[in-house]
C-alpha cells in the first residue's frame, strides 16, 4: 500500500488557494499514486501571538483550533485517514523537517507532500526553506505542489511522468525503483529527458559526437531499467531555452505531464543554492507537481 503524508501550514485553511492544492492531490490519489493519505501539521509557540505562559495554558486548546481549522478546510477535498498536529521544540526548518520525516516514517510512508505558495516564497527559499531543506534531509520523496498551479491542464488527459536524466549523474537504481512506484500504479508513460545546457566555451566537434553518445546510452540504460519494471518509456533530447527549468517546464505543458520527477544534488551549499534557485522557476512554470527524489 502507498501511503503519502501531506504536511500543510497550521494556517492553510486561511489560504484561499487550499482548494486547488486538494483538487491536485485528490487526482493523483484517485490515479493511484497513493492509496492512504495522512494529513500533518506541525507548530511552534513561536507561530501564535501569545506569550510563552500564555501558550503553555492554552496549548491543548491550539492543537484542537488548527486540527478543526484544517478540517474545515479541507471540507471533504481529501480523503483523509487523520489528521495530526504536533509540537516541534524549535522552529528551525531542519528541526521541523526532522519531525516530519520522523512521523512520516513511523506511518510507514511513501511520500512525502508540501504545498507552496509560490507568491508567498521569501529569499529564505533558495537556502533555508522547508521544501529544499526536505529534499536534502527526507528519507522519503518528496512531492511539492505550487498550490496556485494550472490544475485544468492535465484533468481528463493520460496520465505522463517526465524524469530529467542528467547523462553526467544518471538517475541511480533506488530512484529508479521510485520513479516506477509513482508512474506503475498510474500507468503513466514515462517521458526520460536530456536537457543540452548552454556553453560560453564552443565544443570541439568530436567531442559533441562524444557527448551525444554518452547521452543516448544514458538515455537507454534508464529506460531498460524502467521497462523492467513493466513501465512504458519515451526518451527525448531538447536544448535548453532560456533556462533549465523553463525549458522543463515547457517541455511538460507541450506534452500534457502530470507529474516532472527531478532528483536533489549533493549537500553542499553551492549545490543547494543551485537547486533552490531552479526549482524556484521550475514551481513559477509547472502545471504539475514537482517530485524530488534525493541522490544519496
Amino acid at each position: 500500500m502507498n501511503r503519502a503524508v501531506v504536511a500543510l501550514n497550521p494556517r492553510a485553511a486561511e489560504n484561499g488557494s487550499l482548494k486547488n492544492f486538494c483538487e491536485q492531490i485528490s487526482n493523483l490519489h484517485a490515479h493511484g499514486l497513493f492509496d492512504e493519505i495522512f494529513v500533518l501539521s506541525v507548530i511552534h509557540q513561536s507561530y501564535f501571538p501569545y506569550s510563552p505562559e500564555e501558550y503553555d495554558q492554552r496549548r491543548e486548546e491550539i492543537f484542537k483550533e488548527v486540527q478543526k481549522s484544517l478540517e474545515a478546510g479541507i471540507d471533504c477535498r481529501i480523503k483523509f485517514a487523520s489528521i495530526d498536529v504536533l509540537e516541534c521544540h524549535s522552529s528551525g526548518d531542519e528541526e521541523v523537517v526532522r519531525l516530519m520525516a520522523s512521523w512520516a516514517y513511523k506511518k510507514r510512508a511513501q511520500i512525502l507532500i508540501l504545498g507552496v505558495d509560490i507568491k508567498h516564497i521569501s529569499s529564505r527559499w533558495s537556502l533555508e526553506g522547508i521544501p529544499v531543506t526536505a529534499a536534502l534531509l527526507s528519507p522519503l520523496p518528496l512531492l511539492v505542489v505550487n498550490v496556485r498551479g494550472p490544475f485544468d491542464s492535465i484533468t481528463g488527459s493520460e496520465p505522463k511522468v517526465l524524469l530529467a536524466v542528467d547523462h553526467q549523474a544518471p538517475p541511480t537504481a533506488k530512484a529508479l525503483r521510485r520513479v516506477s512506484r509513482v508512474a506503475k500504479p498510474m500507468k503513466a508513460k514515462v517521458y526520460l529527458l536530456h536537457i543540452t545546457r548552454k556553453k560560453t566555451i564552443p565544443s570541439a566537434k568530436g567531442q559533441k559526437v562524444f557527448e551525444f553518445d554518452q547521452i543516448r546510452e544514458v538515455l537507454h540504460d534508464t529506460a531498460v531499467a524502467l521497462q523492467r519494471f513493466g513501465i512504458e518509456c519515451v526518451m527525448d533530447v531538447v536544448r535548453e531555452n532560456e533556462s533549465v527549468a523553463h525549458t522543463l517546464a515547457e517541455y511538460g505543458k507541450k506534452h500534457g505531464i502530470w507529474v516532472t520527477v527531478v532528483t536533489s544534488p549533493a549537500r553542499g551549499l553551492r549545490y543547494r543554492l543551485v537547486w533552490g534557485s531552479t526549482t524556484q522557476s521550475l514551481l513559477g512554470h509547472l502545471g504539475c507537481p514537482l517530485l524530488v527524489l534525493r541522490i544519496q
